[in-house]
């Protein structure tokens, strides 16, 4: 079964070579780290271990991606701390885990590349590192990974463990479609590892339905919340410093900026400016790879800015905010999260639903952004931004691009939003569901009332009020059981009850 898997895979490889090959060209980032992945090449630091007096005394923590990341540094600082004399690297298999992993975990003896899944490049890899334990977060789990470290004696032990009721499903359905073929596999794998400290109660039931060993398997708690780090980050000190020392406020966050959302917060940010002359803007761009764009952006708008990159603030002189109508530009990885304490306004970008929401709970923002609100600042929405205000993201008409932990969204408020939501057309000769129709649908299952919020709304929420507002032609809303109301733009929404200061538009 091991051979025909990773046949299987490599024939998916071959498959999918050309997509990846044209990514990583329009990217330029992805190829340089195959020689990693197969274990032909590894990063300085990283070969000299099997010659060093550190062989065999090596901890080696794999984490994905950036969620990953951020949820194991505490743990792996601690772990350095207690264990001085053991080596410890960290694997990643994005590049923009293994760019937050190089900027967070300078501690880390070597970091690099999660191998493929193939018995070669993980057994090179497993020489290359010494390991004589695997820490891997969260439940990736790989059969000839498991299998190579139960043959070389390396315990894996799995932290922070999850398996939603999504995923959960789909391995039901292929033991199901293999005829139970899959079942003592499944079993097999799950029992090489030596132990899986799941986050609830949820997630261990469903590992021991899959077939993992009642003794393998213990409930902990979610390593995010046990070891989190003081939001009193490096950076919001030093922000908190400058602010009060410039007297620059009040301070707006946009926070996961689609591109080209930038010139609207501009926009937004230069009527603010006409009230308070010297309010400050902190722009954070949702992707990396939109930091160099967003300066350039900033830098023909006329405006002075700082970026994070720049910034020293280790007692060298020469780093501040600058003069009022400047911007601070956050060009950097893990850092948000700790900055929404300091804000006076939050606005949350756009684009597809399922990755934002992702986001932010891969980078922590969740919780940033409910006390934010929760401590009376304003919430700004546009158009995915104002759904994932709302209670959860099932009245999204985006595409499941990419699968976030949980639907549960940041709940501003009580009822959904259906955003750019479009009136049926008696003379369309269309048959699919008009939108209308899903929002009825949603309406079946849920409980929670739906606002369809037509192009240009706004709905305000500021101390138990609603307003509607905005250039649209007003909005729909549904509730369960009762006929649509159509309701005009000025109009008082009060009865949908909602308490925070919130500002949600389509």
């Amino acid at each position: 079964m091991y051979m025909l898997y990773s046949l299987l895979t490599a024939a998916g490889m071959v498959l999918l070579s050309p997509y990846f090959l044209i990514r990583a060209l329009i990217r330029g980032k992805e190829l340089g780290n195959l020689p990693e992945r197969f274990g032909w090449k590894f990063p300085f630091g990283l070969g000299e271990i099997a010659a060093s007096e550190a062989a065999g005394k090596t901890i080696w923590i794999h984490a994905v991606s950036v969620g990953e990341v951020l949820a194991v540094l505490p743990m792996a600082q601690q772990l350095k701390e207690r264990y001085p004399h053991q080596r410890l690297v960290v694997s990643t298999t994005t590049t923009t885990g293994q760019q937050l992993a190089r900027e967070r975990m300078k501690f880390a003896d070597a970091i690099f590349y999660f191998p493929l899944d193939w018995s070669g490049p993980v057994r090179r890899a497993l020489d290359a590192t010494q390991a004589s334990l695997v820490i891997i977060v969260e439940t990736e789990v790989w059969p000839n990974f498991l299998r190579e470290c139960r043959r070389a004696n390396v315990p894996v032990i799995f932290v922070n463990g999850r398996l939603s009721e999504r995923s959960f499903g789909g391995f039901l359905r292929a033991l199901t479609y293999s005829g139970g073929m899959l079942q003592g596999f499944l079993k097999t794998i799950l029992n090489d590892a030596t132990l899986f400290l799941m986050q609830g109660a949820d997630d261990a039931a469903r590992l021991l339905a899959l077939g993992a060993a009642q003794e393998r398997v213990i409930i902990t708690g979610n390593l995010k919340y046990d070891l989190m780090e003081s939001p009193e980050s490096t950076l919001s000190v030093w922000l908190e410093t400058e602010i009060k020392r410039s007297e620059r406020r009040p301070v707006l966050i946009a926070g996961s900026v689609m591109a080209h959302e930038e010139a609207l917060v501009l926009r937004a940010f230069s009527d603010v400016e006409r009230e308070f002359p010297r309010a400050l803007l902190i722009l954070a761009p949702r992707k990396p790879d939109q930091f160099d764009n967003a300066a350039a952006i900033l830098a023909q708008s006329g405006r002075t800015f700082v970026r994070r990159r720049e910034i020293k603030m280790n007692g060298a002189g020469g780093s501040s905010l600058g003069e009022p109508g400047n911007v601070f530009l956050l060009d950097s990885l893990g850092e948000l999260a700790g900055i929404y304490r300091l804000a006076d306004a939050v606005f949350v970008g756009g684009g597809n639903t399922f990755r934002l929401l992702k986001g932010l709970y891969d980078w922590d923002l969740l919780e940033g952004i409910r006390h934010a609100v929760e401590d009376g600042k304003p919430y700004v929405g546009s158009s995915a931004g104002s759904i994932v205000a709302c209670p959860s993201l099932k009245t999204t008409k985006d595409m499941p691009i990419v699968q976030p932990p949980s639907f549960e969204a940041l709940g501003l408020v009580r009822f959904q939003i259906s955003p750019h939501y479009l009136d049926p057309d008696p003379s369309s000769t269309h048959m699919g569901e008009t939108q209308e129709q899903r929002i009825l649908q949603f309406l079946e299952e849920n409980e929670a009332p739906v606002v369809g919020l037509r192009e240009g709304g706004i709905l305000r929420v500021e101390n138990g009020s609603i307003t509607l507002k905005g250039s649209s032609a007003g909005a729909r809303v549904f509730r369960r059981k009762e006929k649509p109301v159509e309701v005009p733009t000025g109009a008082n929404l009060d009865s949908l009850l909602a308490i925070p200061l919130v500002e949600v538009g389509a």
